[in-house]
């Protein structure tokens, strides 16, 4: 019996005695993958006493009779008194309950939606900018939702003294300005002339909170 190529649902054939079977098969099948929701994509033990309509995204190592023939990555999806399994495709996105997040799978494994490793908001990001805006202007606000606790921080993190860790300010994606922790771990303020090169303006020493100004007469 033939299938549809992306979800695998049977097709009639011609002249097909008991077609309620195959119809049947294709709409459990629908009701398993279409807006996908799973309780959990870390239990490992299969469940003594499922409710119908239950399903999980198999991680390694699962157990019991059903699970334990299955792979990991696999939807199992309680239906009709037993588990059926289903191979996910790339791009399938589950909302895992327990841990109150979208899922995709990349084709190998399965990933939280929200940590894709590129997003761009109204731009293309690229394999340096992973995460790229184009606005007229950005708004971070304190948290009156969750609530939070009123403040806002932004933090710039790097890995050593020796790194960068600073806001730089660009005319037409050349270097004007630039302020933070720029090769060492004093504060710096620096400016770029017209063919590029930056001088220091204003260094605040980290050790002793001495200003100095390298370039002031």
């Amino acid at each position: 019996m033939s299938s549809s190529h992306r979800l695998s649902l049977p097709y009639l054939a011609e002249a097909q005695a008991q077609k309620h079977v195959t119809v049947n098969d294709a709409l459990r099948r629908l009701d398993a993958l279409v807006h996908l929701r799973v309780l959990s994509a870390s239990t490992q033990a299969e469940p003594g006493n499922p409710t119908e309509g239950d399903a999980y995204i198999l991680p390694n190592g699962a157990t019991g009779t059903s699970w334990e023939i299955m792979s990991e990555g696999d939807i199992a999806a309680f239906q009709d008194g037993a588990w059926m399994v289903y191979a996910p495709a790339a791009g399938v996105t589950a909302y895992t309950e327990d841990q109150g997040i979208d899922q995709i799978y990349d084709g190998s494994v399965w990933q939280p939606k929200d940590q894709s490793p590129q997003m761009g908001v109204n731009t293309s990001p690229d394999a340096t900018n992973k995460l790229s805006v184009k606005s007229d202007a950005i708004l971070f606000s304190h948290d009156d939702v969750t609530p939070g606790n009123g403040d806002v921080r932004i933090t710039v993190n790097k890995q050593s003294a020796a790194g960068t860790a600073s806001f730089l300010f660009q005319t037409a994606f050349a270097g004007k300005a630039e302020f933070g922790l720029t090769g060492t771990d004093d504060f710096v303020i620096k400016v770029a002339d017209d063919q590029g090169t930056f001088r220091d303006a204003l260094v605040i020493d980290r050790q002793t909170g001495a200003v100095s100004f390298p370039n002031t007469p």
